[in-house]
């Protein structure tokens, strides 16, 4: 006959796994369904998707967060590189997996891609955020998905966002606000972003944001080195290039004294080149002062954008995209 204890702990087992069950059955009885948050992300990337397609001749697609999609001026790069431009800069927060596979839908044979990356998508083999966990229940892969960013969902996920995910958008919901396809060029750049738009709320964004210890967090086991050398293998398979460049980031002392900061910025050029990358560009020439930034540590004003994307295009040209296509 069991103890009393045994027949605690086995109560206690089994009621933990009906607890389980129940919470899976619940997240997944909303997989795929719409969300308020996820709406300006899809609508910026459906719109420009629809841009990529739209061009007939090979292009340049650049491959990035919102750093490329306020950071990058494509007509600049455009008559630098002799080729039409289309900027997917659209959110980092849905990291590598999301961003490939509207890369992948975007690049056609011939194209050369420019990946101004930000820095923790290198990263982010296991990384769970707000926003990827919100993109993810609405549009549930398997594509980078492993154990531990599956166990991630599953216990981080808010019972909020679940019964949000059962309501639905509300009827007549529009995207409004600064990000979104409302406010995207022909191109896919961000419009509203002079200097002049900014308000004080906004650039506070920029001015408190936080110092980012991407150095420590950073290591062999959570890069996600694979994927990117997977889809720069495909881009040169189908007759492409595949270039990585720093983004436009706010500058902090830390990044230059920090030791392991510091060696994180100078080495990330040379860790991209082991794993079989072509990264142009040093790191820590591409931080920029507060002032150069519109309400976040990634976005630049337009007229900086000018700059940068004139700086990015000094270190490009026709040449360098064709010496790797011939390298294939």
């Amino acid at each position: 006959m069991r103890s009393k204890s045994g027949r605690f702990l086995t109560g206690l087992v089994v009621g933990a796994l009906l607890f389980a069950v129940g919470w899976i059955a619940l997240i997944a009885g909303q997989l795929g369904k719409p969300f308020v948050n996820n709406l300006w992300v899809e609508g910026a990337y459906a719109q420009k998707l629809a841009q990529a397609a739209a061009i007939r001749q090979p292009k340049v697609v650049v491959v990035a967060g919102s750093n490329a999609m306020f950071g990058i001026h494509s007509p600049t790069l455009a008559q630098a590189l002799s080729r039409p431009v289309i900027n997917l800069g659209v959110n980092a927060g849905i990291l590598s997996p999301y961003m490939l596979i509207y890369a992948r839908q975007a690049v056609r044979p011939g194209d050369w891609v420019l990946l101004p990356l930000e820095y923790p998508q290198y990263h982010d083999r296991f990384e769970v955020n707000q926003v990827f966990l919100e993109y993810w229940l609405s549009h549930p892969v398997t594509y980078g998905l492993n154990p531990i960013r599956l166990l991630r969902i599953l216990t981080e996920t808010p019972l909020l966002r679940v019964l949000q995910g059962y309501q639905g958008v509300p009827a007549g919901f529009q995207v409004a606000g600064l990000y979104g396809p409302q406010h995207l060029d022909a191109h896919g750049d961000q419009l509203m972003s002079a200097r002049e738009q900014r308000s004080e709320a906004l650039f506070n964004g920029a001015r408190n944001s936080g110092i980012q210890r991407y150095g420590a967090q950073a290591n062999a086991f959570n890069g996600s080195w694979a994927m990117w050398k997977a889809f720069a293998d495909e881009v040169r398979a189908s007759g492409g290039c595949a270039v990585f460049v720093p983004p436009a980031m706010l500058d902090r002392e830390q990044y230059h004294s920090d030791p392991v900061e510091s060696a994180f910025y100078r080495g990330l050029p040379d860790e991209a080149a082991r794993h079989g990358l072509l990264y142009v560009g040093e790191p820590l020439a591409f931080l920029y002062p507060t002032e150069a930034f519109f309400d976040t540590n990634y976005h630049l004003t337009a007229e900086m954008r000018l700059v940068h994307t004139q700086r990015l295009a000094s270190l490009l040209s026709p040449a360098l995209f064709e010496r790797c296509q011939a390298a294939r």
